[in-house]
């Protein structure tokens, strides 16, 4: 037997197939084939959403971080350290799809972004110059260095995506830890390291 496999790298909610130009049966010349199955491989993703901060958030100079997450425009956290940082502790584990800076003028400086589980980095750190920084990968908390400036002005930081309990984010790395989950004798393991997370405390 043989195929077609159509890689797609984004997040969709429908796929569309348009065939064109099919090809006739060997033996009438009068049937076109059609199409026997249709796999679709990936992994569901939740709505994306905006995601709440755990306050206090944690600044450099332990100053007017509270603007950073109070929604008013009218307000702003400053720095005037060359080497200052943020960091945002979440409520649970969130899967993060972007973070958008607020700038009071305009972006000042460069911005590190790193994701961080525990006090480890997580995924891989984003480095430059952002207003939006699209970011896929679990975070527990978000760490962000600024560089390069001598202030730094911001109105406040926002961040979309999704989270989960610490519970539902153990089993998603634990499904992820096989290559074939849906595979019974896979199925049979998988359900008895739910039971022991769902007795977590």
């Amino acid at each position: 037997s043989s195929g077609i496999n159509a890689e797609y790298g984004g997040k969709t909610t429908k796929v569309r197939l348009e065939m064109r130009q099919g090809n006739l049966d060997p033996w009438y010349g009068k049937y076109y084939f059609g199409i026997r199955q249709i796999v679709i491989m990936g992994k569901e993703n939740a709505i994306s959403s905006a995601i709440a901060f755990s306050l206090p958030i944690e600044t450099s100079n332990g100053e007017g971080e509270t603007a950073l997450a109070d929604g008013n425009a009218d307000t702003y956290w400053i720095s005037n350290d060359k080497k200052s940082w943020i960091n945002i502790q979440l409520d649970m584990f969130c899967i993060l799809d972007r973070i958008s800076f607020d700038w009071h003028g305009g972006i000042e400086g460069k911005q590190q972004v790193s994701y961080l589980v525990g006090n480890k980095v997580y995924s891989k750190s984003k480095k430059g110059r952002f207003t939006v920084v699209d970011m896929e990968g679990i975070a527990g908390q978000v760490r962000i260095t600024l560089r390069k400036s001598k202030k730094y002005t911001i109105n406040g930081i926002m961040a979309d995506g999704y989270c989960y309990t610490q519970n539902e984010a153990f089993k998603i790395k634990a499904r992820q830890g096989f290559d074939e989950p849906d595979l019974s004798f896979n199925v049979y393991l998988i359900n008895d390291i739910f039971s022991v997370i769902d007795n977590m405390e």
